[in-house]
């Protein structure tokens, strides 16, 4: 009862020391704004602007912050049983320490993210029956999180990184954008499939990753992350996940190793991933149990993997406009998860996203489509159960379910952006036993 009563105090201190930072920053700023016009507002990348210059007198000394609001609103108007609206946000507060600018320890950073995260999940609430979030920003436990504790140094010239704490794979392997608003075209796919021992954001775990630059266009990279299926239970989630400890019952490790090549084609860069997911702690089987049995028959735990792995590969090159500015880039990706243990076995997308339409900065256009097949051992599984248990049935998904999304995403201010979006899924949760879904979402960000 303790450690809960600690992980709500947490969670309170939390949102209360951002407010508090919110409320004392535009105290300064509307001080400063009584002197002047709000010019501000038109310029500062912070809605806090600059502390009344503390804060970029802290970033010469080599520590800067980040604090930024997240919330995504979505509203099914076809699908599920319900027509209901959910929003689910997040709250994020990080500080990165040059070490070798503050105290003199060359080529040296610290990196410290909390993660809060809070709200209702519309897929969850309306029953939409869905295999991937039309709120990417719901999961990992309503609660804070740990997100980053690392200590990274850089050598041979910048060209080797070595990194050591706690940090998630998702944010080091498979690294996607996340402008869209549904998870299936957010984010690092291997993560988000398989993040029963992937980890992805705002979680984290204890890990080490090395990372070589082997020419100016080229990079490997491999890691070992702690893999614990404590990490993964709501109870420990709601007490622990904020506290710099990590997990007890570590029974293996994720094995993570990708290849990289970051061309520039015609003036315009691009970035190619090839990578590999390796767990020695294993994984439930989808359709055995524990004594090699069908587990629908008997009704006995699931028997457990030697391992489990995924591949994938991930593509974003800039195709036309100015490197970096206005112009047309495309994401192309895929993962791949092993048939015996991921109920959903492999994910495609194909995204475009226009950056600055109308020569407006920081407006951004996006459309893309994205096709997650659930497994069919899963689904021989689940048939065989409804068989068995006609009271307790669940739709039995064995096809792809396909997720369209269109958004424009609006720079109100360099500090506040919103973008409203249009999401439709086909068969969701890969049957057509799940009406599709139309969903009206609007997502928000804060920049503070």
């Amino acid at each position: 009862m303790a450690s809960t009563s600690i992980s709500f105090t947490a969670r309170r201190l939390t949102r209360h020391a951002i407010l508090t930072a919110g409320t004392c920053g535009s105290l300064i700023s509307m001080t400063s704004a009584l002197a002047g016009p709000l010019d501000y507002l038109a310029t500062s990348p912070y809605l806090l602007g600059s502390w009344n210059g503390q804060r970029e007198r802290l970033a010469d000394a080599g520590v800067t912050f980040e604090f930024t609001y997240t919330n995504e609103a979505a509203h099914n108007l076809s699908g599920g049983t319900d027509r209901l609206t959910r929003a689910a946000q997040q709250l994020a507060a990080g500080v990165s320490v040059d070490l070798d600018k503050l105290w003199g320890v060359r080529h040296t950073t610290f990196n410290f993210e909390l993660t809060d995260r809070f709200g209702r999940s519309l897929d969850a609430d309306a029953n939409l029956g869905t295999s991937q979030q039309t709120q990417e920003i719901y999961g990992r436990g309503q609660t804070v999180w740990l997100t980053k504790m690392t200590l990274d140094r850089t050598f041979i010239d910048g060209r080797l990184l070595v990194s050591i704490g706690r940090d998630s794979e998702g944010q080091s392997f498979d690294v996607s954008d996340c402008n869209f608003q549904n998870l299936a075209l957010c984010g690092p796919q291997a993560s988000n499939l398989y993040g029963d021992y992937a980890m992805s954001w705002p979680g984290s775990v204890w890990m080490g990753r090395v990372k070589y630059d082997t020419t100016a266009s080229t990079y490997v990279q491999a890691g070992v992350y702690q893999q614990s299926p404590t990490y993964y239970e709501a109870s420990w989630e709601r007490r622990n996940a904020w506290l710099p400890t990590g997990a007890g019952g570590t029974d293996g490790a994720v094995l993570p190793v990708e290849f990289g090549f970051t061309p520039t084609l015609n003036g315009l860069k691009g970035t190619y991933k090839l990578g590999f997911m390796y767990n020695t702690g294993g994984q439930p089987d989808l359709v055995r149990d524990v004594n090699g049995n069908l587990r629908a028959l008997t009704g006995l735990p699931a028997g457990q993997s030697s391992s489990s792995y995924n591949a994938y590969i991930a593509v974003a090159q800039q195709l036309t406009g100015k490197d970096g500015g206005e112009g047309l880039t495309v994401n192309l990706r895929g993962v791949w998860g092993d048939r015996a243990t991921s109920a959903l076995d492999r994910q495609m997308s194909l995204g475009f996203e226009y950056k600055e339409p109308f020569h407006r900065a920081g407006d951004r256009i996006g459309v893309g489509m994205a096709a997650t097949h659930s497994s069919s051992r899963a689904a021989d599984y689940q048939a065989t159960y409804n068989a068995l248990h006609p009271a307790d049935a669940s739709a039995v998904g064995r096809g792809y379910e396909t997720t369209y999304e269109l958004f424009y995403s609006w720079r109100v201010v360099p500090t506040v952006s919103l973008q409203p979006d249009l999401q439709y899924i086909v068969h969701p949760g890969g049957t057509s036993q799940n009406a599709n879904a139309f969903v009206v979402g609007l997502k928000s960000t804060v920049y503070f």
